[in-house]
């Protein structure tokens, strides 16, 4: 699911390209709210979510997740740059 919630995200923030700078922040907004809380309800309904890690993938998609949430405090071209690292950095 989180391969599928980011693919979600991703056309969700790439259409918030028009209106106003205030409007283009507030769809992004939404679209990371929106990903966020998909990602919180795999979280929970996923037994794994409450042992520690032990595969690779784990690991990575736990590392994924810890930096795409530094990316929620950013905006603008400094948010797309960070989404885009992190997804290179875990393989996303």
């Amino acid at each position: 699911p989180r391969e599928r919630n980011a693919q979600d995200e991703e056309r969700a923030r790439g259409s918030c390209s028009a209106g106003t700078d205030a409007q283009r922040d507030a769809c992004r907004d939404k679209a990371r709210a929106a990903y966020s809380a998909r990602m919180e309800e795999a979280r929970r309904s996923n037994h794994r979510a409450e042992m520690r890690s032990e595969s690779d993938e784990d690991r990575r998609e736990e590392a994924y997740e810890m930096a795409r949430d530094k990316c929620n405090a950013m905006r603008g071209a400094d948010e797309d740059r960070c989404v885009a690292d992190a997804r290179a950095r875990y393989h996303h």
